[in-house]
């Protein structure tokens, strides 16, 4: 049959929400943040043609990174500061916090437990490994 008409939901009355539309500057704007590169980390090669997956620990501290057959631990300062306590005003490289190997192919994907201190990576043979970091 003919398709009815979409509908807008929204909390309390229409007339309410009217109100609350009204209250919206004309002039009010959607603001962007300044394009900044603040810390950067260069790749190996192997694995060419291959998106690596990266990820942030569930603390934002550290970046876990596929490297050639293992994975490299970062992170934007030697100590494993929050990058709200170390920006730096030119771009600088991030730190390596350790390597492990652990695969016989290379390591395309990389996620962290966001529950435990764990870190499960996966290579192009299918192969998964879980790490559990110490710094």
């Amino acid at each position: 049959g003919p398709r009815g008409r979409g509908r807008v939901l929204y909390f309390g009355t229409p007339g309410a929400h009217r109100a609350q539309q009204q209250r919206i500057p004309k002039d009010a704007r959607i603001h962007k943040n300044v394009n900044r590169l603040t810390h950067y980390i260069e790749e190996s090669n192997t694995g060419k043609g291959f998106i690596k997956e990266q990820s942030f620990s569930p603390c934002g501290r550290f970046i876990a990174s596929p490297f050639g057959y293992g994975v490299r631990l970062l992170g934007f300062s030697e100590t494993g500061a929050d990058l709200a306590n170390c920006v730096p005003s030119e771009p600088v490289r991030l730190y390596e916090l350790g390597t492990k190997l652990g695969h016989n192919e290379v390591v395309l994907s990389s996620a962290f437990s966001p529950c435990h201190w764990l870190l499960a990576t996966g290579c192009l043979s299918g192969r998964i490994v879980w790490h559990q970091p110490v710094l």
